[in-house]
């Protein structure tokens, strides 16, 4: 989305399997689990609001659900943040695999080490304010999650020229055909859509460029 075109991973995934004897997850289950049991755990009683039933219509028809919300602090969110930041950055595998992809990567990134990284993100967390984080899930009488919402909003205090001053974060989640077989559909790919992986830094745009890069 962010680039408007679609990105052919063949050749990625092929460099990928030759550099390593066996497949490697980007991110280990234990630290997967470590990171729900963060989110759960730093959850209190008055963060969630029970609210009204309501009627979500779906292709299969009307559903019945109950709405709950999740509203954390600036400090929460940091809070969270900061702990998954340390989770993750002690997870091999996301160490490994990071810098085997800046070796292969050297001469279009300027990330140059794992700890940098997790430094300069830490760092960008602390210096912004959440203005708002807010969670809804709306839950039908299985239990099951049928709907869910996102909204995050933050104020950037520390600026660099031409940053935004504000970032605005909207996602909804539609999980609707729950225990049906998905089918996914395709579109046939050409020169005109496709991308390779090494133009990327050529068309993706400036703002997103320095989540991937650190700056000097």
């Amino acid at each position: 989305p962010i680039v408007g075109k679609y990105m052919k991973m063949d050749d990625i995934l092929k460099e990928a399997t030759q550099s390593t004897e066996e497949y490697s997850q980007m991110i280990s289950d234990d630290t997967l689990e470590t990171l729900s049991a963060e989110w759960v755990g730093m959850l209190k009683k008055e963060d969630i609001f029970k609210g009204k039933d309501m009627v979500l219509t779906t292709p299969d028809g009307e559903v019945k659900t109950t709405v709950y919300t999740i509203t954390l602090s600036d400090s929460q969110v940091k809070a969270l943040a900061e702990n998954s930041i340390n989770i993750l950055s002690k997870d091999e595998n996301l160490r490994n695999n990071f810098e085997e992809w800046i070796k292969k990567r050297a001469a279009q990134t300027a990330a140059t080490d794992f700890d940098e990284i997790v430094s300069e993100m830490k760092d960008h967390i602390l210096q912004d304010t959440v203005e708002q984080f807010q969670y809804i899930a709306y839950v039908d009488i299985d239990g099951y999650i049928v709907n869910e919402t996102i909204e995050v909003k933050i104020k950037r205090d520390a600026l660099e020229q031409g940053e935004p001053n504000s970032l605005s974060f909207s996602l909804e989640l539609k999980n609707w055909d729950i225990n049906k077989d998905q089918k996914f559909e395709f579109p046939v790919l050409t020169d005109e859509n496709t991308m390779k992986a090494d133009d990327l830094d050529q068309t993706m745009p400036t703002l997103f460029k320095d989540l991937f890069q650190t700056q000097k």
